[in-house]
């Protein structure tokens, strides 16, 4: 038993260290022009832990699998709309316009895998103003894969113990004889969704 609460344990550890990434950057120039199809680089960091953003690319890389919130807030300073874009593994999943002189935003929840490539480009070329951090790019892993393997191993071990429990109070020869079984079928379907 001791074995076992040690395993859960160190999966717990494990869970919280992968499970802590958070980033947010920004511009730091007074306005900035890009032209469309290029990626956004905020050069400033403020946050970033885990390391998974970098200021080199301008592209937040996964190394936990899980479900991320991403934000990206802009200013046009311009006299052409800007339409800017988070893109997961170079595929739109959040636009934000900005009419002349405006703002805009955009928020988005995704699934990530270890690998996956989350930036900022522009739809269209446009100046994008970045006078008091006004231009930003932010996100933060709420749930990882992990924890819910964690989850489940620890809800497994927990029936295991009932059962294992009522087994044992039980004293005819027949849930002597069913009580190995029960275990190891009960370890193998939790290990299987694990």
């Amino acid at each position: 038993m001791f074995i076992i609460a040690a395993h859960v344990q160190n999966e717990l550890e494990l869970s919280s260290a992968e499970g802590e990434v958070a980033f947010y950057a920004h511009r730091s120039d007074g306005s900035h022009s890009i032209t469309a199809g290029s990626i956004m680089i905020f050069d400033q960091v403020v946050t970033n832990l885990g390391n998974g953003y970098s200021t080199a690319s301008g592209s937040f890389t996964a190394f936990v699998s899980g479900y991320y919130s991403f934000t990206l807030f802009h200013q046009n300073s311009g006299d052409t709309d800007s339409n800017l874009a988070i893109m997961v593994n170079d595929i739109s999943v959040c636009f934000s316009p900005a009419a002349y002189f405006d703002q805009g935003s955009c928020t988005v929840n995704v699934e990530l895998q270890p690998g996956d490539v989350v930036n900022v480009k522009a739809t269209s070329s446009s100046t994008i103003s970045s006078n008091g951090k006004g231009t930003g790019f932010s996100g933060s892993l709420y749930l990882a894969l992990q924890a819910i393997k964690v989850h489940k191993l620890v809800v497994g071990l927990c029936c295991t113990l009932i059962l294992d429990f009522a087994f044992s109070w039980r004293r005819d020869k027949n849930a002597s004889q069913l009580r190995v079984p029960t275990l190891v079928s009960i370890f193998t379907i939790f290990n299987r969704n694990l």
